[in-house]
């Protein structure tokens, strides 16, 4: 069964904020590498959303998308719920979920 994935508000804000970075600072070509990457593991977390570590409460999954970002995520009848794109050079103790 694939679950279906919603995008939280915040979940999106933080993405395009780190499109928009990504550009700025390193241009088109690394954006869209790290799109494609963002996209990959989605169908990934879709397919398998119990893969991925719990974290905190046991509520939580974080999926590693690369060594600078993870995905927080919670799974709600058949729903994967996107929480926060997490930079993961960033101390996790001021993740606010």
């Amino acid at each position: 069964m694939t679950f279906s994935i919603f995008w939280s508000p915040k979940a999106e804000a933080e993405f395009i904020e780190i499109l928009i970075y990504l550009e700025s600072e390193f241009g088109i070509n690394i954006t869209l590498r790290c799109m494609e990457d963002v996209e990959k593991m989605l169908d990934h977390i879709a397919e398998f959303p119990f893969t991925f570590v719990s974290y905190d409460d046991g509520s939580v999954r974080r999926a590693v998308v690369n060594k600078q970002l993870s995905i927080f995520y919670r799974i709600n009848e058949g729903i994967v719920e996107l929480l926060s794109f997490w930079d993961n050079r960033r101390n996790l103790e001021t993740l606010n979920i």
